[in-house]
């Protein structure tokens, strides 16, 4: 796990990770959310895993046998053992921050600041998402899922519905391996989740109000899929969103 600077220190050994993987060595680093859209994140080999989040620390850790500890300054590090107390606990904070960190190829597929918008719009659903849905239903005063976004600096007014998509399809890719997809001709909108987590009912919700203040009138309808997923279809009617940028 390495802040910017210590992504630029491991992407210029992509020679090396390289060689690492077609040995058999699995490649895992979590960066910064401040690398999205960087040349030092573009410039990662394939086949290295990346993930997204605040590093607790900057470090480099090898299974089973030890970890370099990068200083702040360039060139600066340690070496530790794996055995030694700092060393197991730095494994241990990696696999934790491992679990929570966000997949960093469904956010490659988005523009400029559009890939940061996501990740942040995903920490915060994660955080106040559900949450928010169920004190809405259980205290019968619904809060618009947007406003939650709004709060943070992410408005959706201003943005195409093709805008919005993409935003939710990275999102919902990276958190349950789903995706969310646009029939033009049918006038539909398909929220689908590859497991029953509910990470994708907050975004369904959001398209709903999207396209709500755009005057469009919107049936959703809810389908759970036993080890399948969940699929939340939202059929349009009235006046309609522009799908593309202008």
């Amino acid at each position: 796990m390495v802040d910017d600077a210590g992504l630029g220190v491991v992407s210029e050994c992509g020679a090396e990770l390289v060689a690492a993987r077609r040995g058999g060595a699995d490649v895992r680093v979590i960066a910064s959310p401040d690398s999205i859209g960087t040349e030092a994140l573009a410039s990662m080999p394939r086949g290295i895993d990346l993930r997204i989040a605040w590093p607790g620390h900057n470090c480099v850790v090898f299974d089973g046998s030890g970890v370099i500890v990068l200083g702040g300054e360039a060139g600066r590090a340690a070496a530790l053992e794996s055995s030694a107390i700092l060393g197991g606990d730095l494994e241990r904070a990696f696999e934790s921050a491992w679990d929570r960190a966000v997949p960093a190829a469904p956010l490659a597929a988005l523009e400029g600041g559009a890939a940061r918008e996501a990740y942040d719009a995903i920490v915060v659903l994660g955080e106040a998402g559900l949450g928010s849905a169920l004190a809405s239903e259980i205290s019968r005063k619904p809060r618009r899922m947007a406003a939650l976004l709004e709060e943070r600096g992410i408005g959706l007014g201003e943005r195409s519905l093709g805008d919005v998509i993409g935003m939710a399809d990275a999102a919902v890719r990276a958190t349950c391996g789903g995706s969310v997809s646009l029939d033009e001709k049918g006038g539909s909108i398909m929220v689908e989740s590859g497991v029953n987590s509910g990470s994708s009912l907050p975004w369904a919700r959001i398209i709903e109000e999207y396209l709500g203040s755009r005057g469009v009138r919107t049936r959703t309808v809810y389908q759970a899929r036993a080890r399948r997923g969940e699929r939340v279809h939202i059929k349009m009617s009235g006046r309609r969103a522009a799908p593309h940028k202008t």
